[in-house]
Parts: structure tokens; sequence; C-alpha cells
């Protein structure tokens, strides 16, 4: 005996998949919603050893550069030494080549005389190569002391990209109210954040998670922006199906403004 299914069977069985998707949806979404102070307080956490880094790094970035400043001026202190004992000592080295130069009688008839004015010029030639040894080394000083400083800096601006990465995050959240439907999807940003930064996550996935969060980031910012042309109402009504969920086609098509149009959004 076989049985006829009927359209109004597929009708109901279609409808039941759907409040099946939509159940798994909102549990999915009460779950970020239930973990989002964790989450949040991570965020704190990573906010507050940024601005200790970004504080650390300005006052190892100005004790460096006094130091700078302090060799850049013994540095300018021992080459004008340097001249001065280098004039010095070409004159006294003129001096003492002067009898070989003019075939003296004094040079001829003293062959001792010229032996100790030899060692004695061999002594001056042997200070200056000290010194010239020495204006390497503080050469090679200053080098270093500029490399740590260009590591500092990069450091310190990779700290403030990531604090001003966290503050635009969170300051998405806290524009729209609780008691909004689009409230959880506006924390999600901070939850993805908080995720992204975890040690137990690849970079592979770190990367795609830090992708999606931009795209959220700018999606609520588009809200946000919506909403403030109509006196606070988000109008978005043309992104929300029939049954209240957000359009998936709507969120990839508002996802593709570029990310820089976010700072613009959440100023």
């Amino acid at each position: 005996m076989f049985t006829i299914i009927t359209s109004e069977s597929f009708r109901s069985d279609d409808s039941e998949w759907k409040e099946c998707s939509l159940e798994e949806k909102i549990n999915s979404l009460e779950y970020l919603s239930n973990n989002y102070e964790k989450y949040l307080q991570k965020a704190d956490d990573l906010k507050s050893a940024i601005k200790y880094n970004r504080k650390t790094h300005e006052i190892e970035s100005q004790q460096m550069q006094r130091k700078l400043r302090h060799i850049k001026q013994d540095f300018g202190s021992i080459q004008k030494d340097m001249s001065k004992i280098a004039d010095e000592r070409l004159t006294q080295v003129k001096k003492a080549l002067a009898p070989y130069l003019k075939d003296s009688v004094e040079t001829s008839e003293n062959p001792q005389h010229i032996k100790s004015q030899l060692i004695e010029l061999l002594s001056k030639i042997s200070g200056i190569e000290q010194i010239i040894k020495k204006d390497a080394e503080i050469s090679r000083n200053v080098q270093n002391d500029h490399e740590i400083l260009g590591v500092l800096e990069a450091k310190q601006k990779d700290a403030i990209e990531r604090f001003e990465g966290v503050s635009r995050v969170q300051n998405l959240a806290y524009d729209i109210p609780q008691d909004d439907q689009f409230y959880n999807l506006a924390i999600a940003p901070a939850l993805l954040l908080a995720l992204g930064s975890s040690k137990d996550v690849s970079k592979y996935y770190q990367q795609n998670l830090k992708s999606i969060q931009q795209r959220l980031c700018a999606f609520v910012a588009q809200i946000r922006f919506n909403s403030q042309q109509v006196f606070g109402t988000p109008q978005i009504q043309s992104n929300k199906l029939s049954n209240g969920e957000i359009s998936v086609e709507s969120l990839v098509e508002i996802t593709e403004h570029p990310v820089d149009s976010l700072t613009s959004f959440s100023k």
C-alpha cells in the first residue's frame, strides 16, 4: 500500500526545519550572551595590558631618546677633541720628519738621534690608531641604540593599533542598548576579538576570526549610522526576513564596505 505525500506534508516538514534552525540560532545567541561577561573581562584585561605596555614603551622611548642625545653630544665632543689631537699630532709628525726631508747635518752625523725620532714617530702613529678604534666602537654603539629604538617604536605602534581596535569594538557594543534586538549581534565582535586573542587558536583561524570581526564591526556601525539618521530607530527592514531573522545576503552585502570606513562610523 503506497503512501501519498501531499504538498501540505512538505510545507509541514519545511516549517519544522525552519523552527529547528531558528531555535539553534537562538541557543547560539544565548550562549554568546551568557559568555559575554567572561569575554568582555578578557577584553578589559587586554585593554589594561595594552595601556601598561604603551606607557612602558613611552617611558623606554623617552629614556632611549635622552641616551641618544647624550651619545650625540659626547660624539660631537669626541670628534672635536679628535680633530684637535689629529692637528697637533700632524704638526708633531711634520716636525719629526723635517730632519729626514731636509737631510740636515744633524741627522747624518747623529744616527742615534734618528733612531729615537723613529721610535717616537711609531708611538705617535700607534696613538692615532687607538683613537680610530675608539671612534669605530662608539659608532657601533650608536648603531645598536638606533636598532633598539626602532624595535621599541614598532612594538609601541603595534600596541597602539591593538588598543584602538579594542576601543572600537567596545564603543560599538556600548552604543546599542541591551534591550535592542541587535544587541547580541553588537557584542559578537567583542567575543570574536577575545577568542582570536587566545593562544589556543592557530594563526589561520585568528586571521579568519579577525576578518569576520571586522565585517561584523562594519555591519554594526552601519546599523548605528542608520539609527542615527531616524532619531535612534534602526531602519533596516529590507535586511530582515518575515520571521525576524537577519538576511545573510544583506549581511554580506553590507560588509563589503572597506574596513577603513569603520573609523568614520565609530567617531
